[in-house]
């Protein structure tokens, strides 16, 4: 009798049964996908994990030795569900994804450091999240942060300096499966193009010279031309070029309508949503491709207390409500053509903007996301780590986690008094309509002295 198709039969169930057996042990179970007519982004703030540079060793001690949770432990929240983690662990990622996922959001989008060869805060994605489990199920994309920080070189974008980078991201990430591709073409998002432009020679050179040389890189691995994405965080300088593909936001913390901009101060959060409409329509008929975003709230008190040389600034009233409400009108404001939707952001704890579940808030974002772009999942019954998984994944030892729960029990400082534009300058006509466009819409003049004032204070 022939025993072969038995042995493999026997074998092929051994593997399966191992199979469900390791997948039965690991700590975070199989997300469950939802299904979302708009494709739903955030983006993704890594700096939560530690590397160990000691201040006596040749090695130049960086932001990387520092960690965010440092100004967050210190207030009594927030207080998110996975405690103070390591964002350098695939398992942390692993419940990041799982999350994110089964409230519709399909792609991360990390900010990203780089300069002159020089990376910060890249172990999150590196180390994290394309090391997880579930990471083939999250595309991701990069934001490149290009504003200084505390690198050995000045901050340098010229050609042969984006020849360097860009073969790095095309040979790391997007050849990978899950990039984030428009066509064929992986989205590659700038914090700030206008000064890579200027290093670069100016809008002609660029285009003629740089963007063939970039999509020389992407299609030698295996990519079609660049999605070139500019964060216009100013709507006066707008994108007319023709150098990028398409425009979005970061986030909304100063556009307001009566109070406008000024630190230290603070603004309701109801009054940003109300403007996003208009502000959406504005951007839309500007010409450029629009990706529609908005933002979870804003409140800075970690990243400015101490400081001297920054103040707080804040968004008061940011309910689940009142997310909720922006993420319907955002939704509307979508184009078929371009159905993207981004918000800011996922972990942006040190600036009060944050949609991962926390203490205080619960899964109420998730839920809402859920609700508005996956109205037929249903209601989700959210897996959480149990005590013991939450303490592995904790960058603090006992002693500072201590620390940390008794500040639990201190009062939070109060937000900054309403905040009044301090120039004595017409903003705009008493008949202009209430859009935070037509507010930050300047002449060259208007804002020449806008900066100027700013620059004195």
């Amino acid at each position: 009798m022939n025993m072969k198709p038995f042995i493999r039969i026997a074998t092929t169930l051994l593997c399966t049964l191992s199979l469900c057996a390791a997948a039965a042990d690991y700590p975070v179970p199989q997300p469950k996908l939802v299904k979302t007519d708009t494709r739903v982004g955030t983006y993704i703030f890594p700096g939560y994990y530690r590397v160990d540079q000691s201040i006596n060793s040749e090695e130049r001690h960086t932001i990387d030795a520092e960690c965010e949770w440092d100004i967050i432990a210190k207030f009594a929240e927030p207080r998110p569900v996975l405690g103070f983690y390591d964002d350098s662990l695939p398992e942390v990622n692993d419940w990041h994804i799982k999350w994110a996922l089964e409230s519709g959001i399909s792609f991360f989008i990390f900010d990203w450091y780089w300069n002159a060869g020089e990376t910060r805060l890249v172990q999150t994605l590196e180390k994290g999240f394309l090391k997880a489990k579930y990471s083939e199920q999250m595309d991701f994309c990069i934001n490149w942060c290009n504003h200084p920080l505390d690198y050995a070189e000045p901050m340098t974008f010229t050609p042969d300096a984006l020849e360097e980078m860009f073969n790095y991201c095309a040979t790391n990430y997007f050849s990978k499966s899950n990039y984030l591709k428009i066509d064929g073409r992986p989205v590659f998002i700038v914090w700030n193009l206008g000064n890579v432009v200027k290093q670069c020679g100016g809008v002609d050179k660029f285009k003629a010279e740089v963007v063939p040389m970039l999509n020389e890189i992407c299609h030698k691995n295996g990519s079609k031309d660049l999605y070139l994405i500019y964060i216009n965080n100013e709507p006066q300088q707008l994108e007319k070029t023709g150098v990028c593909d398409a425009v979005t936001r970061y986030g909304y913390p100063a556009d307001t309508t009566e109070t406008m901009f000024a630190q230290p101060g603070s603004a309701p959060y109801d009054e940003l949503v109300d403007l996003l409409p208009g502000y959406w329509d504005k951007m839309h008929a500007s010409g450029m491709p629009y990706w529609v975003s908005t933002q979870s709230g804003w409140d800075d008190l970690g990243r400015t207390e101490g400081h001297g040389h920054m103040t707080r600034w804040a968004r008061s009233g940011n309910t689940v409500e009142v997310f909720e409400r922006s993420l319907r009108e955002g939704n509307k404001a979508v184009k078929a053509e371009l159905p993207f939707f981004i918000i800011e952001a996922w972990n942006e704890w040190g600036e009060g903007s944050y949609i991962e579940p926390s203490k205080k808030r619960g899964f109420g974002h998730l839920d809402a996301i859920r609700k508005v772009f996956a109205p037929e999942a249903g209601k989700n019954e959210w897996a959480q780590p149990t005590a013991k998984q939450v303490r592995s994944y904790s960058i603090y030892g006992d002693e500072k986690l201590a620390e940390a729960k008794a500040n639990e029990t201190k009062p939070m400082p109060a937000p900054p008094a309403a905040a009044q534009w301090p120039l004595e300058m017409e903003i705009a006509e008493p008949t202009a309509p209430k859009n935070v466009v037509e507010q930050f819409l300047f002449t060259d003049e208007k804002m020449e002295k806008r900066i100027s004032a700013i620059d004195d204070t």
